[in-house]
């Protein structure tokens, strides 16, 4: 994400009060947050459709209690975050289960097949390292780096005070970081020996 995608406050309370005076206003904010959701839960569901199904629910949710929003020291984004998490915490709720991982990517025959797969492998032992954490680790880690979202953001959305977000967050950038290292270790050592 970058820092222009970031919305500035004013506008966003400019966006809030008219879709509240007004459902059909509630497009400008639709636009600027359904990546940002639709990113968040494909994250933690690991699945297209699951995550676009949520989505979905979060926005009809969102719009359905607009009137309801108020302004309590965080963002509009953290309110549609908090939906978010919470229509995931039912779906595995009711589900019992995580989602299987989607397999089904289209494949392109033009496309740099060995680099894709490089640049997946670290990727995915990012992501191998990241699910290594306890739940709430993941979620501020992926609420922090992926959505940019501040301190006192997150904590709103996983029901924290922003210190314990802060704590959370440092820890587990610090266990990312020794497990990374620690494969990138065993990683040269297997190229290393097989070398030989």
């Amino acid at each position: 994400m970058h820092a222009s995608d970031k919305l500035e406050p004013a506008r966003e309370q400019e966006w809030v009060k008219k879709a509240q005076a007004d459902a059909s206003d509630f497009t400008p904010l639709y636009e600027h947050y359904v990546p940002k959701i639709y990113r968040y839960l494909r994250f933690k569901t690991n699945n297209d459709s699951l995550a676009e199904d949520l989505t979905a629910q979060t926005f009809c949710e969102a719009l359905e209690n607009i009137g309801k929003f108020r302004w309590q020291g965080t963002s509009f984004g953290a309110w549609l975050y908090r939906i978010a998490h919470n229509l995931l915490v039912d779906h595995v709720r009711a589900h019992n289960r995580r989602e299987p991982l989607n397999e089904n990517e289209d494949y392109d025959a033009n496309q740099d097949i060995e680099s894709e797969v490089n640049e997946q492998w670290s990727l995915e032992k990012v992501y191998e390292a990241l699910r290594t954490l306890p739940e709430i680790a993941q979620q501020v880690v992926s609420l922090r780096v992926m959505e940019d979202l501040s301190h006192r953001e997150i904590a709103v959305i996983v029901g924290k005070t922003e210190t314990n977000v802060k704590v959370i967050y440092s820890r587990a950038i610090a266990q990312l970081k020794a497990r990374i290292v620690f494969v990138l270790a065993i990683a040269v050592m297997y190229i290393t020996l097989n070398k030989w």
